[in-house]
């Protein structure tokens, strides 16, 4: 049985039975359940209840703690957690379309997801490109490096040459073998030059840009 603290999680899973429970028994589970996450606060990061796949889990596990002052005084990082900087950085939303966001949801199909978030909301003429959009792209290794022209190596990005795609490719391999998930990351600051905010961007038809092609593995065995 599942447990947290010394309570049974069970006690308050709200099933079928729940609307048959009397007052009482569901005052006594308020009590509980105000409890259980007392408790939860007091944990430390790497002990607390992480919802999400094993991948995701893993990746909040990691980065969370750096971006919280008590765990990284360096202000480098951001220093209030995960969830006020997405506040700080929230993805574009099309105005005219239903407030839809600019993103491209991950699925097993073409092995990955991107975003388009706003690097500083308050600024809707930057210009610069770091206080203007930026495409952040998270999947399969050979989904990533594809589209990427530069690489980050010793904290700056230089040109991606062929030994870099040979070593990314063997790492792939390698931790693969060993049964581990290897993910891969890259992200574009949008020059305001060329991208405006207040632009459109096509995140919905994507599959008919004439570059998909180019950039699809499976595509270009077709």
């Amino acid at each position: 049985m599942a447990k947290a603290g010394k309570y049974d999680v069970e006690i308050l899973t709200k099933t079928e039975d729940w609307d048959k429970a009397t007052d009482k028994e569901k005052a006594e589970a308020a009590v509980i359940e105000k409890k259980l996450q007392e408790d939860e606060e007091k944990r430390d990061w790497v002990d607390k209840t992480v919802k999400g796949d094993a991948s995701e889990t893993g990746l909040l596990k990691f980065i969370v703690p750096l971006m919280l002052k008590e765990f990284n005084p360096d202000k480098n990082y951001p220093q209030e957690g995960l969830e006020p900087y997405r506040a700080e950085n929230p993805v574009l939303k099309n105005k005219e379309g239903n407030m839809d966001p600019y993103e491209i949801k991950f699925s097993s199909d073409i092995k990955f997801n991107l975003m388009i978030r706003d690097m500083a909301p308050g600024n809707q003429k930057p210009t610069n490109a770091d206080d203007n959009l930026t495409v952040f792209l998270k999947g399969a290794p050979d989904r990533v490096h594809v589209r990427c022209t530069n690489i980050r190596e010793n904290g700056k990005d230089v040109p991606m040459t062929a030994n870099h795609v040979i070593a990314v490719e063997n790492a792939n391999t390698l931790f693969g073998n060993m049964g581990e998930r290897v993910l891969g990351f890259s992200r574009l600051a949008l020059d305001p030059k060329l991208y405006k905010k207040t632009e459109g961007y096509g995140t919905k038809d994507w599959r008919s840009w004439i570059t998909t092609k180019e950039y699809s593995p499976k595509a270009r065995k077709d």
